[in-house]
């Protein structure tokens, strides 16, 4: 949570809009939104959030997966990726 806060710091003052028309594919939902000049797209199944995908095709999933996979491979491990995103946590909330 502190990360998504931490991108989307830079807006103040924009209208959050959620498209009212919300799309189904294979069963999950798509709502798409805009903040500002950026579009971002949820995919929702239930009332979970499964996927953010900014300005329709960068996928977060994607991006995150590819990156804990780095640093699986640089830190040997679990505990490595644990600790680092630990350190990250305390690096946006200030700490």
């Amino acid at each position: 949570v502190a990360d998504y806060a931490n991108q989307l710091g830079d807006y103040s003052g924009q209208e959050y809009k959620v498209d009212p028309n919300v799309e189904i594919r294979n069963g999950d939902q798509i709502v798409k939104t805009t903040l500002g000049s950026t579009e971002i797209d949820y995919l929702v199944r239930g009332s979970h959030i499964l996927d953010i995908y900014a300005n329709g095709t960068v996928s977060e999933l994607a991006t995150r997966r590819a990156e804990f996979s780095s640093i699986l491979a640089a830190s040997g491990g679990a505990t490595g990726l644990t600790q680092e995103l630990r350190q990250r946590t305390q690096q946006l909330l200030g700490g």
